[in-house]
């Protein structure tokens, strides 16, 4: 057997194993050092088998797409553009199919990722923060940090939530988008008072940036392929490696996660460094350090949402240094050109510094102090020098890690080819960036989502390796098929976004009629139907009302039953939600019936007479009673004589 045969074999065996482990959790090491503890692990959580296809169809049809743009050589800008087009809305129905596939109900699914502390933990405290004022709070953000609720906002720099709050501020700018995405949002979160509390901008902000991570990581095809084209021989190469690192397992089954913003910009600042090399081979200084600007931006804008995307800076660094030293470029130019990239990569935090008075090292050191007391100090440091590994392997793709390696090993066919000398830097820059961060311990666990803003860059030297082992359509097809399936494979076997965060479940509720009709309606959401006095007891009057919602409603009104005397003095109440009070109404589904139950308790002391129930609706936060449709702010129920 040939060495390329023996290739393509291995890549097909070794992903249909993987795949198998994934799923059936034969071998559980591959989900940490040690399942099931206090160490970091990954849950094995298999997704019912009625769920699986839609992670699936939209994996394939992903591929499919994908194998079109990269086999048809020639295709016209239309053909191009349409495609490429098709690419990202079906990553994006993709992310879609495999938040589904753990839980049915996707948006309110996305919200709770992205609203809860742990598994998102930004919004919340940029919200908070937004509103008591940013000024106080970026003037001392070092001292701010340890006190905030979310471990992630904690070990952060002020970027990310700068970002939350931004968006829910821009979503003022369109009031009747707003408002409809607040609707559905606080529908969503219908028990959750910290949000229908607030307002619809805050909602919809929540809404959007549970949108965003999805866009950005679909969009990511179109930065990859152009860094693709810089760095591959051929168009086809270059597509091959855009479908690649945007089918990059840990970029499709984190969502929403902030991380996946971070891939594209990325990406941007590696084609930007790339640009200053093209630029200053032609001796174009000029364009040269504007582009090498460009890149210090955006690793600056990176480095201000995560200090640890600073990491970048190493493989960028030794990309244009093995360039430079080996085309021999002027010294002098190169030291100006360094001169360039400092200052822009400092430029966000120096505004922060010049705006707000604190320095950025004192933001940077407790970001980092925060995430060792946090993470760091609580792992073993040994076990993760071979498991960070092992994550790479899983949430970068067997084949990619195939690729790299086989690249790698054969990096010395590579060096004589002049048109693959940036190639070959490139994928010396990543395994020294790989052996620093496994080294450095600075990373125990989740590398899958923490390393996610470099591993789709591993698609371009296997890309380069996969091409000289006579690369045709078939074996495209099997490349991306081995891509595809172990992403499918962990969307449904594995669970690594948990929203841990209070979720409203209707309860259940008596079968009963109503005896008596009534048809009042209150706001233009809410019908009363009807009654039951149950029963009477001694020191209980047990009710049943009837409502039926006609539209959505954006408040949790309480419902009130006042039992009045003949003198109209209050003797006797139960106010809360409905369903005994798990249920407010900015739960109820327009066309929905509930059948509501109260006990209401009679005071022993209670004076024989004839007295009157009445019942109603409110606003806990500022008590205002919901108006019935004549204007009445409550309606009359029955008279009832108590002996």
């Amino acid at each position: 057997m040939s060495r390329k045969h023996f290739v393509w074999l291995l890549l097909a065996v070794v992903t249909a194993v993987l795949a198998l482990l994934i799923v059936t959790d034969w071998v559980p090491y591959l989900r940490g050092p040690a399942p099931e503890t206090a160490e970091w692990y990954w849950p094995y959580a298999l997704r019912p088998a009625s769920r699986w296809a839609t992670a699936v169809f939209p994996a394939f049809l992903f591929g499919g797409l994908g194998w079109l743009w990269v086999t048809r050589r020639n295709l016209s800008r239309f053909a191009n553009f349409w495609l490429m087009l098709s690419l990202v809305a079906v990553h994006m129905l993709w992310q879609v199919g495999i938040v589904y596939t753990d839980n049915p109900q996707v948006g309110q699914e996305l919200v709770n990722r992205t609203l809860s502390h742990l598994s998102g933990g930004y919004f919340a405290t940029a919200v908070e923060s937004g509103e008591s004022g940013w000024t106080p709070i970026l003037q001392q953000f070092d001292t701010q940090m340890p006190t905030f609720g979310s471990e992630h906002a904690r070990t952060h720099p002020p970027g990310l939530l700068l970002l939350n709050w931004a968006v829910v501020q821009a979503s003022n700018g369109f009031p009747a988008v707003r408002d409809d995405l607040a609707a559905l949002v606080w529908h969503w979160r219908c028990t959750d008072l910290w949000l229908l509390n607030r307002s619809p901008a805050v909602a919809a902000g929540l809404w959007l940036m549970s949108a965003l991570p999805i866009l950005a990581g679909a969009l990511t095809l179109y930065p990859a392929y152009a860094v693709g084209r810089k760095l591959l021989p051929d168009v086809s190469q270059a597509r091959l490696a855009a479908v690649l690192a945007t089918a990059v397992p840990a970029l499709l089954i984190f969502s929403p996660k902030v991380d996946q913003i971070f891939v594209p910009l990325a990406l941007l600042a590696l084609l930007a460094l790339l640009q200053t090399l093209d630029h200053s081979a032609r001796a174009n200084w000029r364009k040269a350090a504007g582009w090498l600007a460009v890149c210090g931006l955006l690793i600056s804008l990176l480095s201000y949402f995560s200090v640890g995307n600073l990491a970048l800076l190493l493989p960028l660094a030794v990309l244009a240094g093995l360039e430079w030293l080996t085309e021999r470029r002027s010294l002098g130019r190169g030291v100006a050109l360094a001169g360039v990239m400092l200052v822009s990569v400092t430029a966000v935090w120096l505004v922060t510094w010049a705006a707000w008075g604190v320095p950025p090292w004192r933001i940077g050191q407790e970001a980092l102090t925060q995430h060792y007391e946090l993470v760091t100090l609580k792992r073993n440091y040994a076990w993760w020098l071979g498991w960070n590994l092992v994550d790479v392997l899983v949430y970068a793709g067997w084949p990619l890690v195939l690729g790299f390696v086989g690249f790698l090993l054969t990096i010395k066919s590579y060096v004589k080819q002049t048109a693959n000398k940036r190639l070959v830097f490139l994928a010396v820059a990543l395994l020294l960036l790989l052996a620093v961060l496994t080294v450095s311990g600075s990373a125990r666990g989740e590398v899958g989502r923490i390393w996610l803003f470099f591993l789709p860059w591993l698609a371009f030297p296997a890309v380069g390796f996969f091409a000289r082992l006579n690369l045709d359509e078939s074996r495209h097809a099997l490349l991306l098929t081995c891509h595809l399936l172990l992403t499918c494979a962990l969307a449904i076997a594995w669970q690594p976004v948990r929203g841990v965060i209070v979720v409203a479940e209707r309860p259940d509720m008596p079968l009963a009629i109503p005896s008596e009709a009534t048809n009042t309606q209150f706001g233009d959401q809410l019908t009363l139907r009807g009654y039951r006095l149950a029963s009477l007891e001694t020191s209980t009057l047990n009710l049943l009302l009837f409502w039926e919602a006609e539209g959505p409603t954006t408040r949790p009104y309480t419902v009130f039953n006042h039992l009045l005397n003949d003198q109209g003095e209050l003797v006797a109440q139960q106010d809360n939600w409905s369903l005994n009070g798990q249920w407010p109404t900015t739960c109820w589904q327009p066309g929905s019936q509930l059948i509501d139950q109260y006990h209401i308790p009679i005071p022993p002391d209670l004076p024989p007479g004839t007295y009157t129930l009445y019942t109603g609706l409110y606003d806990g936060r500022d008590q205002s009673r919901l108006p019935t449709s004549n204007g009445q702010t409550e309606i009359k129920l029955f008279d009832i004589d108590l002996e």
